[in-house]
């Protein structure tokens, strides 16, 4: 087995397999059914330890064997090699961010506290931001859980081949429908950034409602909302009786009442930060999250609850390691801390990270902005971009050996194979930082 932190879930089917002998088994079957009863046996809730948004979220036993679940009623779920994932392409070419705003007279919302997706979901209705996207006005409809009754369709394995799944009564749950003359919407919301998706999450909501043939034209819509942006992917299913149909239509990305950051506002942060002390290896780890985004979207999970190791890994298209690696950055700039309770780990915002999260578009990033620079390392890296790149600031180009000193005469106790791992951590967040100023053109 891997010697990757484990969460609650990979613990629990490695014990089920062993169990019930499950490496024999799909070796020469295909499929297995595991009931709720039998999870419920191990003391476990079924739907915490059966649902994974992402692929990364999966068991690293599911992914050792190729192996994903689908339930198949309330009572149940089948095991197999499904082809259950859409993969996510956030790079747009030809298509601007729309730039919308929230009515003057709406007080009781505005850009700074998007913080959950119920909230989200209200903030796209009242920017007019679904109605551009859908063409037409809509009024919500639908939310909530609900049965999906029975339905069927053809499903993929991984190796090509098709086998045909029969859902009686499982549980549908919808964060959105929204509702116009000529069409329905269905969204399914996050509040981050994402490598892929279950398709389930659009497919059983889009059965239930071709089902009832209604007459109006669905729409699968699968929002995030990471960074102030709003990224709105449409898929249709061209055949609807095929999971595996899903197909792209259509993708935009919104901003809401976002004011533009400029180079000067960023050199004005790094002329007037204060440096703050450098953690102790022991005390922290120097970054190693190549993806600052992720970050501010751990912020933003953060500000509705604190969490734990495992529900933080759940909720995010993270594998263990990358929720120590977000974790650990988020804390050496101040914003995140940790603490156990009942021998689970829990991540917190601290009141630096509260201040960040509750502050307006612009105002939170340059606040982030001046606690990646109150860190030497990263002050220094910013420095020799401004001598270096001086005639492209646009462009970070540097040399990671060069980095990698910077970092070591701050932060000890790395190996200089180490150090230079980190200078790309650090790169990577100096283009963060670059990529502020190109938001909004």
């Amino acid at each position: 087995m891997s010697n990757k932190p484990k969460r609650r879930s990979d613990k629990f089917w490695e014990r089920f397999f062993d169990d019930y002998n499950l490496e024999n088994h799909f070796q020469y079957l295909n499929t297995f059914y595991v009931s709720t009863d039998d999870i419920k046996s191990y003391g476990e809730e079924p739907r915490l330890v059966s649902k994974f948004d992402h692929k990364n979220n999966l068991p690293y036993i599911f992914n050792q064997y190729n192996l994903g679940i689908l339930p198949n009623s309330r009572k149940g779920y089948v095991i197999g090699k499904f082809d259950l994932y859409e993969k996510l392409n956030y790079k747009f070419s030809n298509i601007d961010i729309k730039i919308v705003t929230i009515p003057y007279y709406i007080k009781s919302l505005r850009a700074g506290n998007l913080t959950s997706e119920a909230i989200s979901l209200h903030a796209i209705v009242v920017s007019n931001i679904l109605q551009d996207f859908i063409g037409e006005e809509i009024v919500q409809t639908i939310s909530g859980r609900m049965s999906s009754k029975n339905i069927d369709f053809n499903l993929n394995t991984i190796y090509g081949s098709v086998i045909n799944f029969s859902v009686q009564g499982s549980q549908v749950e919808i964060d959105g429908g929204y509702e116009g003359v000529s069409n329905l919407a269905l969204i399914e919301a996050k509040q981050h950034d994402a490598s892929d998706f279950l398709v389930r999450q659009l497919y059983y909501p889009y059965r239930v409602y071709f089902d009832k043939g209604l007459g109006k034209h669905i729409r699968n819509i699968y929002m995030t909302f990471s960074n102030d942006i709003f990224t709105l992917y449409e898929f249709d299913f061209i055949n609807p009786y095929e999971f595996n149909s899903i197909q792209l239509v259509k993708k935009q990305q919104y901003m809401i009442d976002f004011e533009k950051i400029t180079m000067n506002d960023i050199i004005h942060v790094f002329k007037n930060v204060k440096f703050v002390k450098e953690p102790k290896l022991g005390e922290c780890p120097y970054p190693q999250a190549d993806t600052f985004s992720r970050i501010i979207d751990l912020l933003s999970v953060l500000y509705e609850k604190d969490l734990s190791f495992d529900a933080v890994t759940t909720r995010y298209d993270f594998d263990p390691r990358q929720t120590d690696y977000y974790k650990n950055s988020a804390k050496y700039l101040g914003l995140v801390d940790e603490y156990k309770e009942d021998k689970m780990k829990y991540f917190t915002l601290t009141d630096k990270g509260i201040d960040v999260i509750e502050s307006e578009p612009k105002d939170k990033y340059l606040k982030i902005v001046g606690s990646i620079f109150s860190h030497r390392p990263f002050y220094d890296t910013f420095e020799l971009h401004l001598k270096t790149n001086k005639n492209n600031l646009m462009n970070v180009n540097l040399d990671k050996i060069n980095v990698a000193k910077l970092i070591e005469k701050h932060f000890k106790g790395y190996s200089e194979s180490t150090y230079i791992r980190r200078a790309r951590t650090t790169l990577s967040w100096m283009e963060w930082i670059i990529e502020l100023t190109k938001k909004v053109q």
